[in-house]
């Protein structure tokens, strides 16, 4: 998992785009005292949030997880908890969840939970599968309840808090005609392996799908995307 987050097209492009958010919406120059990122993993976003943060902490239910960062990532502190269970009231300045919140059977509860734990001025970051046409058998091995569409996420945001949104638009956009071939040829075809769309690609082609995604950065400073294999959003708590 952490040679594919460091080298797959997805994560690579993925970054950049969170990254790109996090200077618009945080900014380099006045970091936030604390940040925390849910569902952590390897760590590798908890060293993108340093560049934003003063302070990361992590947090993830998995014991290996918590092993291996304080082997790997041992200045950060990482909580061992089943979101959302953890409950730090009021202390968080940034929290981000990417693509999370579909591991969480209860999101609403999650997204509460998130509105509690955030001081007043503090924003959340976070990214999701969407369309449940897309739904496949990597979805079932990644453990993930739901995909979500950009009018029902709004809707579970605007009628169970008060956060503001900031700004929500699919993305992963440029790729999507290729992904739902993609999906579509798997079903068909019924292919076998352990179907995740997670898998090592020539070089020359994962550079170049890295680079297709990643250029959608540039187009989210000013629109929405309409349609896209993810959705982005950022939530502000005003009071």
């Amino acid at each position: 998992m952490k040679n594919l987050e460091k080298d797959h097209w997805w994560f690579r492009a993925r970054r950049e785009i969170i990254s790109d958010f996090l200077i618009r919406y945080i900014g380099k120059k006045n970091k936030v005292a604390q940040a925390l990122d849910i569902g952590c993993g390897t760590g590798f976003n908890m060293k993108v949030l340093l560049n934003y943060a003063e302070v990361v902490d992590g947090l993830d239910e998995s014991e290996w997880v918590i092993d291996f960062n304080k082997k790997d990532n041992p200045n950060f502190k990482i909580f061992k908890s089943k979101f959302p269970d953890f409950n730090q009231e009021s202390q968080y300045q940034l929290i981000t969840l990417f693509d999370v919140l579909e591991h969480i059977e209860n999101d609403i509860m999650a997204i509460k939970q998130i509105e509690k734990m955030l001081k007043p001025g503090g924003k959340v970051l976070f990214t999701v599968p969407s369309f449940t046409f897309l739904w496949s058998k990597h979805d079932i091995l990644f453990g993930h309840y739901r995909r979500y569409c950009k009018k029902e996420l709004k809707k579970i945001i605007m009628n169970n808090t008060n956060l503001e949104i900031m700004k929500i638009s699919h993305f992963n956009t440029f790729l999507f005609p290729i992904v739902v071939f993609f999906r579509i040829i798997k079903k068909i075809f019924k292919l076998k392996g352990d179907n995740s769309d997670f898998f090592y690609l020539p070089n020359w082609l994962n550079n170049l799908l890295a680079k297709i995604f990643g250029a959608e950065k540039s187009f989210l400073r000013f629109i929405n995307f309409p349609f896209g294999v993810s959705i982005i959003c950022v939530l502000k708590k005003n009071r």
